[in-house]
């Protein structure tokens, strides 16, 4: 992730705007704009985030610093008529309050919803010295301590859901908690962490029926056989959606799909379909920002073309039974998220 993911908006004191700032979007072709108005109206596509420099052209109509885009992107982002959502991973590393989220919620149109990635506070189990849950788990795991607000449902409760609930309003769409890839040795094993999952979902339940949730777990060991139909269970009878996610700890995409139906829990059954497609199985972050930021993720490096058929699939599926889906692309998918969003758009809604 790039630094500018983390700065901005909740990165410290308020920047008071400058019209020398102001970064406008790329004008929309109408080949684009038709490709916008034949998707499903439920459907929302997007990025991660907005503050790449590299989308000049794309997204921007000129080049100006992540931190500026940061601050002053997101308008001419959400301009583009295929980006009807964006990704807050910064809320991740921060949980913004109730009026920095009121704030973003102006500088969008009607019909644009935000996906929340909810505080890591309480989804990664260890911390360091200092008690911060930033930073390499495995590092956290070997020298740190303990989480004490792991999978603290009220905290969840206090500081992510009510926020994000009454600072975006109608335009909030899914909050995901997503969990790192653990070792599940140390809680015994895949079914001693869903013993302690399973309580934190019950307790945001009643939150689900207010608000849209996601679960996102990226231990492959959890989307098979009698794990898979646990947290399937779990999660349906929560009215939680699966978070389903690109990436290589995870088995791919299509055995998801098919162990959560397996476990009753399947895309059509579901509130919302939520994907994320972040990362090609053969990559770490490390490695694939070492391989698409040499472009400054400006064209499409390494197409998958696959995954994108497989999400194509579900999505279309998902708002064929009238349901609303949320996927949300990162650069590292294949090189430049815009890009890959509308390659997706095309495969959605075919020739």
């Amino acid at each position: 992730m790039s630094s500018g993911d983390q700065l901005g908006l909740f990165g410290g004191a308020p920047v008071p705007d400058d019209p020398a700032d102001d970064v406008g979007p790329v004008k929309p072709s109408q080949e684009l704009r038709d490709l916008a108005a034949r998707l499903p109206g439920e459907l929302r596509l997007g990025t991660s985030s907005w503050s790449f420099p590299g989308w000049e052209g794309t997204v921007y109509d000129r080049r100006v610093t992540e931190q500026k885009l940061a601050r002053h992107g997101l308008a001419a982002y959400a301009a583009c008529p295929v980006h009807r959502t964006v990704g807050l991973d910064r809320a991740f590393y921060k949980p913004p309050d109730e009026a920095e989220y009121r704030d973003l919620a102006t500088r969008v149109p009607d019909g644009f919803r935000f996906l929340v990635k909810a505080w890591q506070g309480v989804t990664r189990p260890d911390a360091d010295e200092t008690g911060r849950t930033q930073g390499d788990t495995a590092s956290h795991r070997e020298h740190g301590a303990p989480n004490p607000d792991f999978l603290d449902a009220e905290l969840a409760l206090d500081r992510v859901i009510g926020p994000a609930a009454r600072g975006l309003g109608d335009r909030l769409g899914p909050i995901v908690f997503q969990f790192p890839p653990l070792d599940l040795r140390a809680f015994e094993g895949a079914k001693g962490f869903l013993d302690q999952l399973e309580p934190f979902v019950q307790t945001l339940a009643p939150a689900a029926q207010r608000a849209l949730l996601a679960v996102e777990v990226r231990n492959r060991e959890l989307f098979h056989g009698e794990p898979a139909a646990r947290l399937a269970g779990m999660l349906r009878d929560a009215g939680v959606c699966v978070g389903f996610a690109h990436h290589p700890t995870l088995p791919t995409l299509n055995i998801q799909f098919a162990e959560m139906e397996a476990g009753g829990w399947a895309i059509g059954d579901q509130p919302a379909f939520v994907c994320r497609w972040l990362l090609r199985h053969n990559h770490t972050f490390r490695s694939a920002y070492e391989a698409y930021s040499k472009y400054d993720y400006s064209i499409i490096a390494d197409a998958d073309v696959e995954t994108r058929r497989l999400v194509a699939e579900a999505a279309v599926l998902a708002t064929g039974k009238g349901l609303p889906g949320w996927v949300i692309v990162n650069n590292k998918a294949e090189g430049s998220a815009p890009l890959s969003v509308r390659r997706l758009a095309r495969e959605i809604v075919g020739p």
